[in-house]
């Protein structure tokens, strides 16, 4: 990774920003305010609907969201990683960060989301087929965790807090579908998806912050994201 640009300075950012990130939202950094954004080469705008800020992260109770409208955003990447932390304890499905077409049941993609009861990370996507998968180690016990969820084209792969989940077939097969393959898309949502003209999946706990890079991180990277921002599994 080469490190070309500065942001925000804190004992939790990811700073400096690498080469390939395309998003850098640190939600622990805002305070409360309609409009925020993401802080990273772009400014992305993102409009809040309801939630709270407590130092640690976006609070929400599982009607709240953040939207960045947008057509067919990152529509080139055909590999890629989103990454964040995470706290919850609900035991409903929830989306942590997702991209849709918002008339229509395809071409969405939840690309990273909160297993119901079992408390997996799962990503699922709809184009003509509807696939997805969900890794091993449970995230809703009530602290942060931290994941990644990418894919290198072919196949996704699944780390947790350092480590890489073994991965169970949730529906269809592990086709590795990332962004280019969802090219009819209206936003970029965060703890909620809209689809097919409604709000679903909403996220309910705390979403610290979110990183997407154009590229699929190695294990190694997803350690040093993890080292890097540790501190923030004692708030």
């Amino acid at each position: 990774m080469i490190a070309t640009r500065r942001v925000s300075r804190s004992l939790w950012s990811y700073n400096p920003l690498p080469t390939g990130c395309v998003l850098y939202l640190p939600l622990w950094a805002h305070r409360l305010s309609t409009a925020l954004k993401s802080t990273d080469f772009y400014g992305y705008e993102f409009v809040r609907t309801g939630g709270t800020f407590d130092g640690s992260g976006f609070v929400l109770d599982g009607d709240d969201y953040l939207r960045y409208t947008v057509a067919a955003w990152q529509v080139l990447d055909n590999v890629g990683s989103v990454s964040g932390w995470v706290k919850t304890s609900d035991a409903g499905s929830q989306s942590i960060i997702s991209s849709a077409d918002e008339t229509a049941a395809t071409n969405m993609g939840n690309m990273a989301a909160v297993r119901a009861t079992t408390g997996e990370i799962f990503i699922n996507v709809y184009t003509s087929d509807n696939d997805g998968v969900k890794g091993s180690t449970a995230v809703n016990d009530g602290v942060f965790h931290c994941w990644t969820v990418s894919s290198n084209g072919s196949a996704w792969r699944i780390d947790v807090n350092g480590a890489t989940d073994s991965l169970t077939l949730l529906v269809g097969a592990n086709t590795g579908t990332w962004l280019n393959d969802l090219n009819s898309r209206d936003n970029l949502i965060v703890g909620a998806v809209n689809s097919n003209s409604a709000y679903s999946s909403y996220f309910n706990g705390t979403i610290g912050e979110i990183v997407v890079h154009n590229y699929q991180l190695s294990l190694a990277e997803h350690q040093w994201y993890y080292r890097m921002s540790y501190p923030r599994r004692f708030k």
